[in-house]
């Protein structure tokens, strides 16, 4: 939590105090990758393995050891891909606006730390998108818009890693376009996002490729949105 994680500046400390402290599942760690170096550079290998045995025991206890459930906790890809389908929320909008929105020509915009965007590839065929980076305020972005976002960070700490001009960009995009809206993250996002001006607005939870390969799928047509909003907006 920031409110202990604010005090330990250094990246993997933290991680690797917790796991000092006898933690053997960390959630939601902030420097996964540093975390770990600093653990393996610290701890023991005894105390490693210890905390391995403990984790491996609960899920034998937990987990029936059969062929297809093993062959799902190495390959995680089809579970992802079955949570994705299940869990997609199209919670402004329909499937008919969405249809009809997607013969028109329209323009891909995105906004992701991450530029292997698996989401547009797959509506694009590989051919060029824009980095919602990539405009500033004084841009004249018209028509019709098919809005990613991938929100930076988890938490809700810094607009979840949005910066102000970005989300001004955000909101004024959707008030002056038409825009089809996908969220690649914590939902309690569109708490800052004015929604009501878009046409449609779905949820996908995760930004793994999996749930981006599925939200594209359901924006070509290809599935239903099978999930409802967990939480008020």
């Amino acid at each position: 939590m920031h409110a202990v994680s604010k005090n330990y500046p250094i990246k993997g400390e933290l991680e690797w105090l917790a796991f000092d402290a006898g933690n053997d599942v960390l959630c939601f760690a902030e420097h996964v990758k540093e975390g770990i170096e600093t653990i393996l550079k610290n701890a023991s290998e005894k105390a490693i393995e210890k905390s391995f045995d403990r984790i491996w025991k609960l899920k034998e206890k937990s987990i029936p050891t059969t062929k297809n459930v093993c062959s799902d906790l190495t390959n995680p890809d089809e579970l992802n891909e079955k949570i994705a389908k299940q869990s997609l929320s199209l919670i402004k909008g329909t499937k008919d606006i969405i249809k009809t929105f997607k013969e028109t020509e329209f323009k891909g915009l995105s906004i992701s730390l991450n530029p292997d965007n698996h989401f547009f590839k797959s509506i694009y065929n590989n051919k060029k998108f824009t980095s919602i980076t990539e405009i500033n305020e004084t841009d004249k972005v018209e028509g019709n818009i098919l809005l990613a976002l991938f929100p930076p960070q988890i938490k809700p700490t810094n607009n979840f890693g949005f910066t102000e001009e970005e989300l001004v960009l955000i909101n004024r995009l959707i008030s002056t376009n038409n825009v089809i809206l996908y969220i690649f993250g914590n939902p309690y996002i569109l708490n800052h996002i004015n929604i009501e001006n878009a046409k449609a607005v779905v949820v996908a939870y995760q930004n793994q490729k999996s749930f981006q390969e599925v939200a594209a799928n359901h924006f070509l047509g290809n599935l239903e949105a099978r999930g409802k909003l967990p939480i008020t907006i």
